[in-house]
């Protein structure tokens, strides 16, 4: 799931044939969690993630069916996050991103679906709290309500979105081990262990921190 270039300089290397080393550039400030601008309500978070769309979607054609669902998947990902205790927004947002381009149809390799790619037990788990809300689970609604309960759940498992988001955007992959590690992989240690799955972790922290920065000047071409 590589998509866009984000402004960050990765670069992987192998160690001895044995393992990765991912390191990866951001500034010093990028973990900081700087407010949003302007932050103060509902609308104004929603407001700033369709501005954040707008920034991931700024080299698509105009008429992307994407760009006329942002407000919509903006409004979605504030409201998902705020019934269910996530304080991420943007963090969500990233992931969607990352995940599916922001395509509600795109399926992976083995049965994932949707904006945030769940699938399995993350999915089943989902579907019994969505039933009693009568959302369905492979609704648009659904798909990004499932990413952003399994999160939660991960966060409460894990302990953290990962041990040290800072450390793990400079290339620690103990510092990846958390929430993150364990979405895209089942494990919450499984980032010490693997380069790769550390580098996914840290590129959607980054691409959150970059979302939470975002201004206006940033859509300009």
């Amino acid at each position: 799931m590589e998509l866009n270039k984000l402004g960050v300089a990765v670069f992987v290397l192998s160690l001895w044939g044995l393992s990765e080393f991912v390191l990866i550039l951001v500034p010093s400030s990028a973990h900081a969690r700087e407010p949003v601008p302007g932050d103060g309500g509902r609308a104004t978070l929603v407001a700033h993630l369709e501005l954040g769309i707008q920034y991931l979607l700024r080299r698509v054609s105009p008429a992307d069916p994407r760009r006329e669902r942002a407000e919509w998947i903006a409004d979605t990902i504030a409201e998902e996050s705020a019934l269910a205790g996530v304080d991420r927004p943007h963090l969500v947002l990233a992931m969607a991103f990352l995940e599916s381009s922001l395509k509600p149809d795109v399926e992976g390799a083995i049965g994932e679906w949707g904006y945030m790619q769940t699938h399995g037990r993350a999915a089943r788990l989902c579907r019994e709290e969505l039933e009693p809300r009568g959302v369905e689970l492979r609704s648009e609604q659904g798909q990004i309500a499932c990413g952003v309960l399994t999160l939660k759940r991960l966060i409460e498992d894990c302990g953290y979105v990962a041990r040290d988001e800072d450390l793990c955007s400079r290339s620690s992959r103990w510092g990846c081990e958390g929430a993150l590690s364990a979405y895209l992989t089942g494990r919450c240690a499984a980032a010490r262990e693997n380069g790769r799955v550390a580098w996914g972790a840290a590129r959607r922290l980054a691409l959150a921190a970059r979302l939470e920065q975002v201004t206006p000047s940033d859509i300009v071409k």
